[in-house]
This record gives C-alpha cells, sequence and structure tokens, in this order.
C-alpha cells in the first residue's frame, strides 16, 4: 500500500495555505504484481561448427532426442540440432492481489483563511500504475541458432509439449486507484473556502488485470552471422 500526501499548516494565529499551492505532486510508475508459476524454463542451444558440418543429406536427422516422462506421451526432436521441452503440472497454482492501493490524499487546512482554496495553481496525477495478478501452469522459451557454414546441410528442430491437471486460477481484489478529496470541503473554521482554484487533475493511464495461463511457450530457430 502506498500513499502520497501533500498538506501545509501552522499555527491557529496565522492563517495556512491549503492543501496544494503553486506545487506539482505526481505518483508514476509504481506497480504491484501477484505472479505464480508452475513450471518456467528457458533452452538455448547455439550451434557453431569448424569448417563444415558433416556430410549429411539435406533435411536428413543426424542426432535424435527421444523424452518419455511418466505419465505423458512421448515426446521427440530429431535433427542434427534439436531442443526439446517437456513440463507437466500436476499442482493448483494460484496468484492474488488484495487491496493494493494507490492513492493521492489531499487533506485541507481547517483554519485556511475565508475565500482561499485548498488546491491553488497546482497540478496534481496519477498515472502509469498497475495492479496485476499472473498465474502460470508451465511456461518455456526455446531457442535454436545455427551458423551457416559453406560445406554440409545441418537440420534444426525444437519440440514442447506441456500439460496440466489441476486449476489456474488468478484475482484482483479491492485494488484502489483514486485521489481523496477528504477534508476539501466548501467550508472551514473560518469562512467559506473553495476546493479548488486553477489547478489540474489528472488520473490516466493506470490499469488493474488478473490473467490465468495454463500453457505458454515461445519457439525460434534462426540462423545466425558468424
Amino acid at each position: 500500500t502506498l500513499f502520497g500526501t501533500a498538506a501545509q499548516s501552522g499555527p491557529p494565529a496565522i492563517p495556512a495555505a491549503g492543501a496544494l499551492s503553486g506545487s506539482t505532486l505526481t505518483m508514476e510508475g509504481n506497480s504491484t504484481e501477484a505472479l505464480a508459476r508452475g513450471n518456467r524454463a528457458v533452452n538455448t542451444l547455439d550451434a557453431v561448427a569448424g569448417a563444415g558440418y558433416a556430410d549429411t543429406q539435406a533435411g536428413s536427422a543426424a542426432a535424435g532426442v527421444d523424452l518419455a516422462p511418466s505419465g505423458t506421451p512421448t515426446a521427440t526432436a530429431d535433427a542434427t540440432y534439436a531442443a526439446l521441452n517437456v513440463q507437466r503440472n500436476t499442482g493448483t497454482v494460484s496468484a492474488g492481489s488484495t487491496d493494493a492501493t494507490y492513492r493521492i490524499a489531499l487533506n485541507a487546512d481547517p483554519n485556511a483563511t475565508a475565500g482561499s482554496a485548498n488546491v491553488t495553481n497546482g497540478t496534481v496525477s496519477l498515472r502509469g500504475n498497475s495492479v496485476m495478478a499472473q498465474a502460470l501452469g508451465n511456461s518455456a522459451v526455446n531457442r535454436v541458432s545455427l551458423v551457416g557454414l559453406n560445406t554440409g546441410s545441418p537440420t534444426a528442430a525444437i519440440g514442447s509439449s506441456q500439460t496440466n491437471t489441476a486449476g489456474i486460477t488468478s484475482t484482483v481484489s479491492g485494488a484502489t486507484l483514486a485521489m481523496a478529496s477528504t477534508g476539501l470541503s466548501a467550508t472551514s473554521g473560518v469562512g467559506s473556502v473553495n476546493p479548488v482554484s486553477g489547478s489540474s487533475f489528472a488520473l490516466t493511464g493506470n490499469s488493474v488485470s488478473a490473467s490465468a495461463t495454463g500453457n505458454s511457450v515461445s519457439n525460434a530457430i534462426a540462423r545466425v552471422s558468424r
């Protein structure tokens, strides 16, 4: 929970300024994130050969990988250079955020001079803040990179198998992104007070989100320069 407060006050005998006078108050770029993951993998294979690759026919499988985890179908990836990812999640994955708060509180002075304003020639903004809950059962990034050479025709392959047998959930509750006007009343102990004068307020670009994903994978095979 984060709070931003701007206030000025003085002895009762000296009239005090309002909550904000001729100033800028900004709460920006803050984030609250609840993250839960079952399995996460990053697999990278960078193949850099010598003068050339072994003498193979184009498209043929010169190497192979065969993996059969208990309780899942056989997963294979066959090539000169191969990357294989197998993930199995059997447990419940749950992410939750409760009562996350980003709030600017402008607390007026009860002894402000009659006819004055609690916010005068000021700029107040609450922007670019986020509250998020994210649950992932299985997630993977697989990448194979090959260097092109003068001889040989290598092959590359990526295989990925992901399974979930339990619930994946995420929730956000009670999130607050606001400017609190408590104390910005039209009257004070010494007479009428205007809440705002010559000022601007912005509440923009904030977000609240919840996402639940069973399986997520990104695969890439690339030719790179030596």
